[in-house]
């Protein structure tokens, strides 16, 4: 990667979410200034080793008894916007790197939806990272909004 470079890591609000429900002690734990990689890795392996545990007995999501909120797709991201501010820390002096979320967007995965009109497309999805890989003055180490607003880490639900 060139000097002055942008990594951008596509996420989602459901990130900042599954922060928001998870056990207090778990959500100060990935927001600890002194996180590493290898503490991301513990934690995805406690998480997929609890998710196993309730996968085929509970009703999921839900808080496990370790403090990991257990839905899939929310942590994966909440680690992804961990792993973002990890590599900010590390490289953020020689490359720009941020996440973001670029909106609900019509795909695969939410073709499904009850609302389709109010999804956006896949080019309007688009415009948060493309900015944010242009711009050099966007800083680094930051969740940013698909409105190029900077997003908590943590959100409660509406």
């Amino acid at each position: 990667l060139q000097p002055n470079g942008a990594v951008v890591m596509v996420s989602s609000g459901a990130a900042g979410l599954n922060m928001f429900r998870m056990s207090k002690e778990k959500r100060a734990w990935m927001l600890r200034e002194d996180l590493t990689w290898p503490d991301l890795k513990q934690a995805a392996e406690e998480f997929i080793a609890s998710f196993d545990q309730h996968a085929e007995v509970d009703e999921m999501p839900r808080l496990a008894e370790n403090g990991w909120w257990l839905q899939a797709y929310g942590f994966s991201k909440a680690c992804l916007n961990a792993y973002t501010r990890v590599l900010a820390r590390e490289r953020g002096y020689e490359i720009r790197v941020n996440t973001c979320t670029p909106g609900f967007c019509l795909t695969d995965m939410t073709r499904g939806y009850q609302k389709p009109d109010t999804l956006k497309t896949a080019d309007e999805g688009a415009n948060t990272p493309v900015w944010l890989v242009l711009d050099p003055d966007t800083g680094s180490g930051k969740f940013w909004g698909n409105d190029k607003a900077v997003m908590p880490w943590v959100t409660e639900p509406k």
